[in-house]
């Protein structure tokens, strides 16, 4: 973890598998984020964003674990793509809203699923 790296997590008193599903289905819908990578099997994402007028973009690695059978916790990480160089140390707050962006679109998908 470098820096400037932001963490986050959460758990879900839901199935991983719809977690997955939610999480791929957020994504696209939160401004500037794109859906880089997924893997079902492993339960990793790679959630990338562009250029704003606060950074060069984030690389946002994200992990799904089974707590139990119908528990799972998300881990979210925020980095900028620069590192600490060409601005990179002053994110303006972008990576922690990255974070939340992502778990709330991902909450209220699962909510108007249950």
């Amino acid at each position: 973890m470098a820096l400037l790296d932001h963490n986050g997590e959460c758990e879900f008193p839901i199935a991983k598998e719809k977690v997955y599903e939610a999480l791929c289905q957020a994504i696209p819908t939160i401004s500037g984020m794109k859906l880089e990578s997924a893997d079902k099997l492993l339960g990793r994402i790679m959630v990338k964003t562009g250029v704003s007028l606060f950074s060069w973009g984030e690389n946002i690695p994200i992990q799904l674990l089974e707590v139990s059978e119908n528990k799972t916790r998300i881990q979210i990480t925020s980095s900028p793509k620069t590192g600490i160089m060409f601005g990179g140390a002053f994110d303006m707050g972008k990576n922690r809203k990255n974070i939340e962006n992502i778990l709330s679109a991902t909450s209220q998908i699962l909510q108007k699923n249950m």
